[in-house]
């Protein structure tokens, strides 16, 4: 949606003692609140806003019951953020006068950006009920819906707002991210190139065009509208760390990492731009991280060898394996890791489109990257039903899935840790292929690797267990998952999986589980929740 500016929220009272001299010098009568109240306008237009605050605030003592004074004094405090005492005021116009819609449309936006958001809808209603002409109501009404999460009546807000106004580039690109948000590609971007024909110079919707091309597959498309967005406003912390997540997806990690590094500079602690340099394999920090791993894993294949297992042990297969995925990954835009990336990304995400209405089934957020160390790997597989289970399965001749295995990290872990059979599934050819090579380059026993969608791919019924790489999966993924694996996992089986939710949200289903906690390149308290199908 589009941002509003916002200056801080409390006023210093050195600021409250300027503004009082200002208002001596103004000569404004006390006993005519108009006069307070056009003296309040006169100091907002010109910038003075401490000094209107006290001009209103002065109207409304003398005349408590004047409407005009508290809805005046209401859109100043909102202006500088002071919500809440916005709210107040709103209200408080709205008791005075109960036939004027205007204060119940101006207390549905402070509700909601309050986070009252009930609240907010029943204000926009409210106010529709005494005059349901009001165009900018049905925007406000919208941005309730939508930040309720009903999309679809969002949608229809807006859509509503539009017939009123056909020229409001805001209703517009909040129509835009409503169709969205319900992953309705193909309309979303119609709507926010209507609201860039209305306003070419509004950055935020070139912004939010990239993030429906994106979605969509439009890799080129979505860096096109990104750079667009940041040459109209350099220091928009969202753009540059968008375009860095479209360039890292067209296959070019260093220069990602140099548009994360630069939303940073915009915005200092911007967390995604954060998460997004931990995990960038451009980082000092992941090869930091990469070479703690292999020096952890030619220990473990050393002791190993000491004790005569040999060179070709399943730990010095685990450490050969790892140092040969972490140089796919740190290789940059030459290893076929990106490129290949790079390559189906497109048509993967394209497939998953629907045609007519560009509704998404899977996004490129799914394929964002970030390093699982083998310290985690180990930590978290070393947990006693997990060990217990794994040890039971190659005694009995079970077999373990990755969901989502990308190169080959944890279906490698598993097989040469525990010595069973292992599927790894994965959506991307490329990322299966690695997997296959480097399976096959160092004789990698008892794994395999399949190409396809982990909620279409029949989980075997001899599964003792299932890790599901779900880190960066949207929720509606991770809840059909697992879903499916409650349907298709037997009863006993483990489930081991990265986000907090849908397991412990079906109690009938899964037996309380445990949360191990394990170090990523992204979060050191990064926790592996561990759930019992029952």
């Amino acid at each position: 949606f589009f941002q509003m500016a916002m200056a801080p929220g409390t006023l210093a009272l050195r600021a409250l003692v300027a503004a009082a001299s200002v208002l001596l010098t103004l000569g404004a009568d006390p006993s005519e609140p108009s006069a307070l109240i056009e003296r309040g306008h006169e100091l907002r237009r010109g910038g003075h806003l401490p000094e209107a605050i006290l001009a209103y605030n002065q109207a409304v003592s003398q005349a408590p019951e004047h409407a005009p004074a508290h809805m005046a004094l209401g859109n100043v405090l909102f202006a500088v953020g002071e919500t809440q005492r916005a709210a107040r005021s709103y209200a408080v116009a709205a008791a005075l006068e109960p036939k004027d819609d205007q204060p119940h449309t101006n207390l549905c936006n402070a509700f909601r950006v309050l986070g009252e958001l009930d609240g907010a809808v029943e204000a926009c209603n409210a106010a529709l009920s005494l005059n349901p002409q009001r165009q900018i109501t049905y925007v406000n009404l919208g941005n309730a819906l939508s930040a309720r999460g009903e999309d679809a009546a969002a949608v229809r807000a807006y859509t509503t707002a539009i017939s009123l106004d056909p020229t409001d580039h805001l209703a517009y690109t909040n129509l835009g991210s409503a169709l969205l948000a319900a992953k309705r590609l193909v309309p979303a971007m119609r709507a926010y190139e209507r609201a860039i024909e209305l306003q070419p110079a509004f950055a935020v919707a070139h912004t939010n065009l990239g993030n429906a091309r994106k979605a969509a597959g439009d890799l080129a498309g979505a860096v096109e509208s990104y750079l667009r967005a940041v040459d109209l406003n350099p220091r928009d912390a969202i753009a540059l760390n968008n375009l860095g997540t479209a360039v890292a997806a067209t296959g070019r990690p260093s220069e990602a990492h140099e548009w994360y590094e630069r939303a940073l500079i915009a915005q200092p602690g911007y967390e995604p731009a954060m998460r997004n340099i931990a995990k960038s394999t451009a980082s000092a920090g992941y090869a930091a991280g990469a070479h703690n791993e292999t020096r952890l894993l030619r220990l473990r294949a050393g002791a190993a060898e000491a004790a005569g297992a040999g060179a070709e042990s399943a730990s010095a297969k685990l450490q050969l394996a790892f140092e040969l995925l972490r140089e796919l990954e740190t290789a940059g835009a030459d290893s076929p890791l990106w490129s290949g990336r790079a390559l189906d990304m497109p048509g993967v995400l394209g497939e998953r489109t629907d045609a007519a209405e560009g509704r998404a089934g899977v996004t490129i957020g799914a394929f964002a990257w970030g390093g699982v160390w083998a310290q985690a790997l180990f930590r978290a597989f070393a947990a006693r039903p997990v060990r217990a289970a794994l040890h039971e399965a190659q005694r009995t001749g079970k077999g373990a899935v990755v969901l989502g295995s990308s190169i080959g990290f944890e279906a490698f872990f598993i097989a040469l840790t525990f010595g069973v059979q292992t599927t790894g599934v994965e959506l991307l050819p490329g990322l299966v292929d690695l997997s296959r090579r480097c399976r096959a380059a160092l004789a990698i026993p008892n794994t395999a690797f399949v190409e396809s969608d982990a909620l279409e791919w029949p989980v075997p019924s001899n599964t003792a267990l299932v890790y599901v790489d779900d880190t960066a999966w949207d929720s509606e993924t991770v809840q059909a998952v697992a879903e499916k694996l409650a349907y298709e996992l037997p009863r006993g089986a483990l489930v081991m999986h990265n986000v907090l939710g849908p397991y412990e949200a079906m109690p009938d289903k899964y037996a309380e589980g445990m949360a191990v906690p394990v170090r990523t390149s992204w979060d050191p308290s990064h926790h592996i929740f561990v759930h019992r199908r029952i």
